[in-house]
């Protein structure tokens, strides 16, 4: 069935081609869009005024931890890098009512030594690739939080120490891993870097929303993976993947069949080299999501009659302005 005709302007019929290719033309995926999430808290965190270094040697890790920890504590803040290069040799935990702003001339950097959080037990890991299944092996993590955020004109970069395949326990393949959260913001000029895997992973989240936001995996992996996550507006952003750039989609890494929708992307591009994919499009009924990835994954379980497994994936041969491919 068709749907209903509208009269739209050039741009609004840009963003509805690309909300087809990326199986979001379902009249539930074009609702409205939730409020977005807080603005940053006022409250700043200073990470130096709790001992970080920021001369790119001393380890960074547990001062950043502590100024997270403060502000969560105090109802909320930010929790500022001003510029300075950060060593993060352990992982970031993340919580609650926290945005981390990386100032401009300010980097978050990832190291070779081994020390970040293992990868923690999934039984559920036959159903996605070990990426997919497994979220504390990152730089920063995070689960059931809400309300946070990562904005700033600096840079987070695993300065090609993160692993793009399946890490050891202490290597980080993610930079950002967050799963079942509420209220993301994420960009304002902030640009993640040499990802390993991903640059980004979230599943489960909602109200998520991103505006001017840089990912550079062209010589890793994965740009930025959005897995079962509903009400997301991307706005602005500006990614190069040497595999998946932005995806949309579903698997079972939670041990759950999670919704999938309500997404908006304009104004943002991808570069050579790099795909947007979707497993969002509308399923058969009794059918499960499926995941795609380097190698073939199992699907998650469900009735026999699941055997509908589509996905679109589109590489742009050139730059593209305007609305993301």
């Amino acid at each position: 069935m068709k749907p209903p005709m509208y009269r739209r302007s050039w741009a609004a019929s840009v963003f509805f081609a690309f909300a087809v290719v990326l199986g979001l033309a379902h009249p539930s995926a074009l609702a409205a869009t939730p409020p977005a999430p807080d603005a940053p808290h006022a409250t700043v965190y200073d990470v130096r005024d709790y001992g970080a270094k920021g001369d790119g040697s001393a380890n960074d890790t547990p001062a950043v931890n502590k100024a997270i920890t403060a502000a969560n504590s105090a109802g909320g803040g930010t929790v500022r890098f001003p510029a300075g290069t950060y060593k993060s040799k352990n992982t970031i935990h993340m919580k609650s009512d926290v945005t981390l702003q990386v100032d401009t001339g300010a980097t978050i950097q990832g190291s070779s030594a081994d020390t970040y959080d293992a990868p923690e037990a999934n039984p559920n890991d036959q159903y996605q690739d070990y990426g997919h299944s497994h979220f504390h092996d990152a730089m920063i993590y995070g689960d059931r939080l809400t309300n946070i955020g990562f904005v700033g004109g600096g840079v987070i970069d695993g300065l090609g120490n993160l692993i793009t395949g399946n890490p050891r326990s202490g290597q980080a393949d993610k930079i950002l891993s967050l799963t079942r959260c509420d209220g993301l913001r994420i960009g304002d000029g902030l640009t993640l870097r040499r990802g390993g895997h991903f640059a980004a992973l979230i599943n489960g989240c909602t109200n998520v929303t991103s505006d001017r936001l840089t990912i550079d995996t062209a010589s890793d992996r994965d740009g930025w993976n959005i897995i079962s996550t509903t009400h997301v507006t991307i706005t602005g952003a500006n990614i190069k993947a040497n595999d998946d750039a932005l995806v949309f989609k579903s698997d079972y890494a939670l041990g759950a069949k999670l919704p999938n929708g309500h997404v908006r992307v304009s104004d943002s591009s991808s570069r050579p080299g790099a795909a947007t994919r979707s497993c969002s499009a509308p399923r058969p009924a009794g059918t499960s999501p499926t995941t795609s990835s380097r190698r073939s994954a199992s699907r998650a379980p469900t009735s026999p009659a699941s055997a509908w497994s589509p996905w679109t994936a589109r590489r742009s041969p050139t730059s593209t302005t305007g609305t993301s491919p």
